[in-house]
């Protein structure tokens, strides 16, 4: 009996000895290793990956829907266009209309505009809309589209907002016309009124001439034309018909002379005379009847064609479940395989510490 006691102390010392020599830290670390953590964690990273889709589900069930709603426009039709082509007074083709109205459709203070003029829309007054132009697939196509949580209210919106542009683009348009025919007929105004106001000053400046023309024949007794001849020729600057005698103007007479005078003094209107007038009043009037026609216009010009209208969303773009819910497993399965290796790494440390000790120990 004392000598089994005695061998089984020894015994036991053995072994411990042998686990002290098998105790030393190995560095390298196997897939297999990898594999056996992750399954003695498993219910860790099981527990993680749940809290991180009852999140996921919580947030989506939580999370105020965003909707969006989107509108297509292209240019007009050609023939929407062609009553603004008059000739003289403005050319322009369903490009260019369009053209303006996406610039326009891009302006934040029209938007602001829009919105002060319809108080209903208020809500969506921070609401920024996204207008893209179109691929090569759909070139020359608009797309204008609002998100938000009143799907409703968008598509109004986006609808109204169109429309209000397209008018607002026509009105520009209209304007510039209006602002371009004015400064053309302010100018052939101005040069109608220099003429009138030349004309009679030639007129002033002919009948002093024949004053002065009269006293030298009166004085030298000549009351009859004493010239026979004498050529006609045409100024160009005062539009008049003069005669210019071969001989000094006197030797016409009195009589002649006074008889031109006479009728000088009568006249009460030189336009006829002024060359050219006739034909400024007549660009005048066209001026006119082009700018009556094209405000005529005014109810048949488009500046837009609406391919597709903005309609009211039936479902959300915003969150997006699916991608939530996608999120939420990898997030969860990735922090819970990172918190099962940092969990193992303390355990089995905190185990080897334990079995240093107890070498240590003995």
């Amino acid at each position: 009996m004392m000598d089994e006691q005695k061998e089984q102390p020894a015994s036991h010392v053995a072994s411990q000895a042998q686990q002290c020599v098998a105790c030393p830290e190995e560095d390298e670390i196997g897939l297999l290793d990898f594999w056996r953590v992750l399954v003695r964690q498993r219910k860790m990273i099981c527990a993680i990956t749940g809290l991180s889709v009852l999140g996921a589900v919580v947030y989506i069930l939580l999370a105020t829907p965003v909707y969006e709603v989107q509108a297509v426009v292209k240019p007009p039709e050609s023939k929407y266009v062609e009553a603004l082509n008059i000739s003289g007074i403005s050319q322009a083709t369903s490009a260019d209309i369009f053209t303006l109205f996406a610039g326009n459709l891009k302006s934040g203070s029209l938007r602001q505009q829009f919105v002060d003029e319809n108080p209903q829309f208020s809500s969506l007054r921070s609401n920024e809309p996204k207008v893209k132009e179109g691929t090569k697939k759909e070139a020359g196509s608009v797309f204008l589209s609002l998100q938000g949580h009143e799907p409703k209210l968008m598509a109004d919106w986006v609808n109204g907002f169109i429309l209000y542009t397209e008018r607002k683009t026509l009105d520009d348009f209209y304007d510039g016309i209006a602002i371009k025919i004015t400064g053309q007929k302010n100018a052939i105004l101005d040069s109608l009124q220099i003429g009138r106001d030349v004309a009679g000053q030639r007129r002033l400046d002919r009948i002093a001439l024949l004053e002065d023309q009269i006293a030298i024949a009166r004085a030298s007794k000549i009351f009859e034309r004493q010239l026979t001849g004498y050529s006609v020729v045409e100024s160009q600057k005062s539009g008049m018909v003069l005669d210019f005698l071969q001989g000094p103007m006197y030797m016409r007479g009195v009589k002649e002379l006074t008889a031109e005078k006479e009728a000088l003094e009568r006249r009460e209107d030189d336009e006829p005379f002024i060359v050219g007038f006739r034909d400024k009043q007549e660009n005048l009037a066209h001026l006119d009847a082009g700018l009556k026609q094209l405000q005529a216009t005014r109810t048949i010009v488009r500046a837009v064609a609406v391919d597709q209208q903005a309609t009211e969303a039936q479902q959300p773009v915003k969150p997006k479940r699916s991608l939530v819910l996608a999120i939420g497993v990898i997030l969860g399965g990735v922090f819970g395989v990172i918190a099962s290796f940092l969990l193992d790494f303390f355990q089995q440390r905190g185990k080897k510490t334990e079995l240093h000790e107890e070498c240590a120990s003995k």
